[in-house]
Parts: structure tokens; C-alpha cells; sequence
């Protein structure tokens, strides 16, 4: 699973995207959706990561491995420790999720090799609404799973 935030703060808008994979890269469930503006990249990030738990929950996925290109969001997600802030309020629920999901791993990854989670993000900061697409994903977003699983071109 990957996952990723889009803010626009000029609009004060704030988008999450979501691709869901098996072990071989074919799509098994993505998201692009909206959600509620003026959070910083970094809880917006962490809003992400927890959206995407909760589809793959309610799509009765497994994501033994989850992907992020926010470090920091990796390391708190990571850490024994939560923090008492806004962003450790998210933190706190993405363990609670993650007590469904006990061998799931997660690990950060370079802004390139997210492209898919991004563009859908991207296409969060447009919509009004949840969109969600089982074993596929947007037309439009189709190029970057490949770019993301450069094995499978």
C-alpha cells in the first residue's frame, strides 16, 4: 500500500491518494479523496496513511507493506513513543488501526517511487468526494503504477 497527501495552500485544499497492491504490482483497491483543509504536510501525510488503512480495512485487504515518502511520519508511526501534539493524535489512531494489521511493515521511499499515490492525491484536491475504484485505479493515474513497478514495464 502507498500513500500520500497533496496540499494546495493557496485553495486550502488538501488531497490523499491511495494504491493498494498485491506482491506481483497488479491494483487491488485505490483512492483519491479530499480532506479537510489546513493541516500541515505533515498530518495531512499522516491523514493519508490512516485513510488508507481504514479502505483497506473495509476492502478486507492485507497491506503487509505500507510506503510513504514522509520520513518523519514513518519514524513517529515507527516510534514506541507517540507525541502529544495534533500530529501524534493521528499517530495514535494509525496504531489502533495497525492492531488489525499486526505483520503489516512500513518503510519510507523516495517521492519517486510514489508517483501513483501522489497523482492520486493530486486528484483528491479536486474531487468533493470519496472516490473509490476496486482492481483498478483513474485512467489518468494508470502510467505511474507501472513508473512505480519499473519491473513490470
Amino acid at each position: 500500500m502507498n500513500t500520500d497527501a497533496a496540499v494546495d495552500s493557496v485553495g486550502g485544499r488538501v488531497g490523499s491518494g491511495i494504491i493498494i497492491r498485491d506482491s506481483e504490482g497488479n491494483v487491488l483497491a485505490s483512492s483519491s479523496q479530499k480532506i479537510m483543509s489546513g493541516y500541515t504536510p505533515q498530518i495531512a501525510e499522516a491523514v493519508a496513511y490512516l485513510r488508507g488503512l481504514v479502505l483497506a480495512r473495509e476492502a478486507g485487504l492485507r497491506p503487509w507493506e505500507v510506503e510513504l515518502d514522509a520520513q518523519t511520519v514513518v519514524k513517529l508511526v515507527s516510534s514506541l513513543t507517540v507525541p502529544c501534539s495534533e500530529v501524534g493524535l493521528v499517530i495514535k489512531d494509525i496504531k489502533l488501526h495497525l492492531l488489525n494489521f499486526p505483520d503489516s511493515k512500513i518503510s519510507f521511499v523516495p517521492m519517486e517511487a510514489n508517483k501513483a499515490a501522489h497523482h492520486l492525491a493530486k486528484l483528491g484536491l479536486l474531487v468533493e468526494d470519496v472516490n473509490v475504484w476496486l482492481e483498478e485505479c483513474p485512467p489518468s493515474v494508470a502510467p505511474f503504477v507501472l513508473g512505480d513497478r519499473p519491473n513490470l514495464m
